[in-house]
């Protein structure tokens, strides 16, 4: 038997460890295995828990993925995102543009022509930038079109011109004229008109030039804007207008991406709107987001008129309602002006107009002959003419003797009861705000009660005054509708919110307030007449009393207010809505030195609720709409989403998404007893091994001798 051991020892001699395991092993028989079944049944445990909580981390983003907001944004901006280009000049300027509508021609910096897309944006001294727009790429009428922004850095050359102006010649008429397009031997260049207009957070100088051809052909226009940017002059220019004096719907949001001053910085087109940092919401909710900032405007007016000192009236009262909207957690609310600016000339206008025999009485008054009388009354804009004058009565000829006047905001969905003139004047003699009444200050407007005749009377004077009004309410944390930054284009899909007189009839229950939402499309651009200030002309049809309503975008921005509704009478013709640029009402706060406070937690709460709503997070969302409703009991719409919300829960539709961190912890601790059963398995498979060589020698039956 000792002949047996010793050749086995002697071939092991050298691996004493092996030896030493061996005999250890030799006592383990679950070695004789590669793996044990509990390791494998714990490897799979890991794996399977990992993979369910990647599952669930997958589920939750591809439910945001699949969020139609989302999808309708990203179908919207990646192709902009791609065709875009930016410009940025250390003189002042910066703009952006669809490079797949305009094709650029730089000068200045080095670069003479055209560049790379890194050059534009680097922030070279560039002194000019030319678009011209591709045919293929914009309409037939635009393609002649030029857009142009120069900066002079030619000091001398602009001292030079400036020695020549008149004396006491102000610098930005100065500035105008040196960049006034030049008359040559085949055009004649007639300046039509001169007005100033905010553009990249500058005051600018707008001149527009008749550019007439003296061979056959029509004219067309250019126009060039203006003003001393970063101390030297600067100059827009958009020629080869062929359309009245509209800037091409093309370039337009070209120049509202335009940042005038040293550190200029590029804003982007309205098409490259990025999505907002807050909550993204299902697009079908941007209406129900907008409509709690939108409030009804009541204004009242009662007094005796007074002419020269005699009384041409008893004391009698006049009611408008119109439309409104919240753009501040502070109350500040945006409205138009003839909604709550009301005296008694108004009063007597629209006595006049609304009372044809009293309209021939005064009209007899006026030392005119019978035919003239008749045409007067059988043509608007004659009626128009002579009625304006009443404007241009001397303030204390024409009064209001104990003037009392009340403007009341419905914040909520309480309407306010004016059924009658005796209940005028019960309000304007006492009024008490309540949760969803306040009264209201008006703290200013740009506004021309006359400019409703003038524009009859006389287009071609058109507007001395756009028509905002800015109002105050004493509120805290209000809903609010957020100001655009960005242009609207034509054709640019579009709601209007507000509150008009003909939706409280006899199908509805008139005692609860509702927001009516009409959609359309912008179908023109166009300047205001006499004007430079823009308006909107949509084919969404708004009727009475949604004056001053919010006009907003797809994302519930608000781009403008509705203003206007025009009809021309004639059989076929549609009716349509007009719309006061929101740069109008931002001009009015500026001036008046307001600064719109947006920190809103009902706002936020408001926002995310709908968020979570709109993805079936219905527990969630309901906490959110409840701390709604106690920041803001007037709220119109919390106390429905959270009846939804607690029915959805009810019915077994919520969607509750596992805390973050326990999704962290589920894939830690996956990841960690996966490593931990590999660990196990490698460790027996080795021992598994040793425990083969060894008794693969015949050592085991040594030992066991």
């Amino acid at each position: 038997m000792a002949a047996t051991t010793a050749p086995t020892k002697q071939t092991l001699h050298n691996q004493p460890a092996l030896i030493a395991l061996g005999e250890a092993l030799h006592f383990l028989p679950h070695h004789t295995q590669a793996f044990r079944k509990r390791h494998l049944l714990f490897l799979i445990l890991s794996v399977v828990l990992m993979a369910s909580m990647i599952l669930e981390v997958a589920v939750i983003v591809a439910r945001q993925s699949l969020d139609p907001r989302l999808l309708f944004s990203q179908a919207a901006t990646s192709p902009a995102v791609k065709t875009t280009s930016y410009v940025r000049s250390s003189n002042g300027f910066s703009l952006a543009f669809n490079n797949q509508q305009f094709s650029a021609t730089v000068h200045g910096g080095g670069i003479d022509g055209v560049a790379s897309e890194a050059e534009l944006a680097k922030g070279n001294a560039l002194t000019s930038v030319t678009l011209n727009p591709l045919p293929s790429q914009v309409p037939a009428s635009e393609a002649v079109s030029e857009f142009e922004i120069v900066a002079e850095t030619d000091a001398a050359a602009f001292a030079t011109f400036k020695s020549h102006a008149k004396p006491k010649t102000d610098i930005a008429t100065v500035t105008s004229d040196y960049f006034a397009p030049t008359p040559t031997n085949s055009a004649n260049i007639t300046e039509e008109s001169r007005t100033t207009e905010p553009i990249g957070g500058s005051l600018m100088t707008k001149v527009v030039y008749v550019v007439s051809p003296k061979f056959a052909g029509n004219p067309t226009r250019t126009v060039v804007w203006s003003a001393q940017i970063t101390g030297r002059p600067l100059a827009i220019s958009v020629r080869g207008i062929v359309a009245g004096s509209t800037v091409p719907s093309s370039i337009q949001p070209i120049i509202s991406t335009i940042k005038l001053a040293s550190d200029a910085k590029v804003e982007g087109l309205s098409i490259l709107k990025k999505q907002p940092v807050a909550p993204i919401v299902d697009q079908k909710y941007v209406a129900d987001l907008v409509s709690p900032s939108v409030v009804k405007v009541y204004h009242m007016i009662c007094g005796s008129l007074v002419y020269n000192n005699k009384s041409i009236s008893g004391d009698t009262c006049s009611a408008a309602t119109g439309s409104g909207f919240l753009v501040s957690a502070d109350g500040y609310v945006a409205t138009n002006g003839h909604v709550v600016v009301y005296g008694a000339k108004d009063m007597l206008v629209n006595a006049l107009l609304s009372n044809h025999e009293l309209l021939e009485q005064f009209l007899s008054g006026s030392k005119l002959n019978d035919s003239q009388i008749q045409e007067i009354l059988q043509r608007p804009e004659l009626t128009a003419s002579v009625v304006s004058g009443i404007y241009d009565l001397p303030n204390n000829a024409l009064r209001l003797l104990n003037q009392r006047e009340l403007t009341v905001v419905a914040i909520g969905d309480t309407p306010l009861d004016i059924k009658d003139e005796a209940a005028v004047k019960r309000l304007v003699g006492k009024f008490d705000s309540t949760t969803n009444l306040r009264q209201a200050t008006v703290v200013g407007y740009d506004y021309s009660s006359k400019d409703q005749l003038t524009v009859i009377s006389d287009p071609k004077q058109g507007f001395s005054a756009s028509d905002v009004a800015l109002l105050k309410i004493n509120i805290s944390n209000a809903p609010f509708a957020k100001l655009s930054k960005s242009a609207v284009t034509q054709n640019q899909k579009i709601s209007l919110f507000g509150f008009p007189g003909d939706a409280d009839n006899q199908l509805t229950d008139n005692t609860v307030l509702g927001v009516t939402v009409t959609n359309g499309s912008i179908s023109s651009i166009r300047d205001a007449a006499g004007s430079s200030s823009k308006l909107y002309q949509s084919d969404a049809d708004a009727s009475h009393g949604n004056s001053g309503g919010p006009a907003v975008d797809e994302y519930g921005d608000v781009f403008g207010l509705l203003t206007y509704r025009y009809e021309s009478g004639a059989s076929g013709d549609a009716a349509k809505s007009y719309i006061r640029d929101i740069a109008d009402f931002k001009l009015l706060a500026q001036n008046k030195g307001v600064t719109l406070n947006t920190n809103s937690a009902a706002q936020t709460a408001w926002q995310l609720g709908l968020g979570l709503y709109s993805k079936h997070h219905y527990s969630e969302a309901a906490l959110q709409f409840e701390r709604v409703k106690e920041l803001y009991p007037a709220h119109r719409l919390a106390s429905t989403y959270i009846d939804l919300s607690n029915q959805a829960v009810k019915d077994g539709k919520d969607i509750k998404d596992p805390p973050v961190l326990l999704l962290v912890f589920g894939i830690g601790t996956g990841l960690g007893g996966l490593g931990l059963a590999v660990v196990l398995i490698a460790r027996h498979h080795g021992r598994h091994q040793v425990y083969r060589a060894y008794h693969r020698h015949g050592l085991a039956h040594s030992i066991s001798v």
